[in-house]
């Protein structure tokens, strides 16, 4: 233990003197006797230049987790941008004026667990030894996790998890208003599959592999949220002045987020829906469209507006008919990622 101490404060003070007169360790290309792998995850890097090479060192631990998180998070959706050679891709995104409060919120924050997850991984990491081969002149760096901390650490955000995750499936239970009951349930299943991540990573770190099983699961989280939103009857009330396909677009987002669409006189509430797009013309080649997608939620009874949800729809293509269906496929994309939520947090007050 004193030799692992003496050796990574000898990194931490020396910093970049790497030496190439000392023989090749025998972590570069197998396994290190120094720190075993009963007790260490182990990270290699090979790189031109000393800091690309502990980059790529706390890569190569780093990437076991993303592999883990990515298979947790399988069933989580997220809204993506794809990469084109449209210039309206970088600015396409859309906006919400009042909040981080849609789908976003709730897939978005546990996107951001997520990465916060990943970057806590990372700072465990240490940079423990470097050699520089007299040969090639490329540098090599060995990187390491303490199992033990690591576990530690992920035990803890697992036993944090669990008693949010609880805390709100109470809520859900309690609470006699139905909205109230979908959010804190939404709210639950966003904490299980984070919890879900957080176990296979534990289960890397932990020798055993087994972790700490839960007693709940997204899926049958997933089905009770999926029981609630069934319960909400609502009708979609389109502008009359929507272009062609948009009441196609609505009807399929709300049933996409779970809600069965009931008629105008059967329903509890309204969802009015509209767009207004403006020809912004041809720029750099391109025919343009911006506009604002606003949904607002009524309650049939009273008339009442609970809320109202903006978003910056824009979009380019060659000519102006691709400009007008690129920018509905916008809104589609937009609304099927985020109209759920963003329904729930207009009936609970929070847009």
């Amino acid at each position: 233990m004193r030799a692992i101490i003496l050796t990574i404060l000898i990194t931490t003070i020396l910093g970049g003197c790497v030496s190439s007169k000392l023989p090749q360790p025998d972590w570069v290309t197998g396994a290190s006797r120094e720190f075993p792998s009963t007790d260490y995850l182990l990270g290699r890097g090979q790189a031109n230049s000393q800091e690309d090479a502990k980059d790529r060192a706390r890569a190569d631990i780093a990437k076991v987790f993303q592999v883990a998180m990515t298979v947790a998070s399988d069933d989580v959706q997220s809204f993506k941008t794809h990469s084109t050679n449209d210039p309206s891709a970088d600015d396409s995104a859309a906006s919400d004026h009042s909040a981080n409060r849609s789908t976003g919120k709730f897939e978005g924050s546990y996107s951001r667990r997520i990465s916060a997850h990943t970057e806590q991984v990372v700072r465990g990491i240490q940079i423990v030894e470097q050699w520089q081969d007299p040969a090639t002149r490329s540098y090599h760096a060995l990187g390491i996790l303490p199992r033990a901390q690591a576990a530690t650490s992920f035990r803890q955000e697992l036993g944090e998890l669990d008693r949010m995750t609880t805390l709100h499936i109470d809520h859900a239970q309690s609470s006699q208003d139905l909205f109230l009951k979908i959010a804190a349930a939404s709210l639950a299943l966003e904490s299980q599959q984070a919890r879900e991540s957080v176990q296979k990573s534990l289960q890397i770190v932990d020798v055993s592999g087994r972790g700490i099983p839960s007693n709940l699961s997204s899926a049958q989280l997933k089905s009770n949220l999926g029981s609630l939103l069934q319960r909400i009857k609502l009708a979609p009330d389109i502008a009359a002045d929507a272009p062609p396909g948009f009441a196609e677009i609505i009807n399929g987002a709300l049933a996409h987020a779970g809600y069965l669409l009931e008629e105008k006189k059967q329903a509890e509430f309204i969802v009015r829906a509209h767009i207004n797009l403006t020809d912004l013309g041809q720029q750099g080649g391109w025919y343009w469209q911006r506009g604002n997608l606003e949904i607002t939620l009524i309650e049939a009874a009273s008339g009442r507006v609970r809320g109202t949800k903006n978003w910056l729809i824009k979009s380019s293509a060659p000519d102006k008919a691709s400009a007008i269906k690129r920018a509905l496929g916008h809104a589609e994309t937009v609304l099927k990622n985020e109209l759920g939520q963003a329904i729930i947090n207009m009936a609970i007050g929070k847009i």
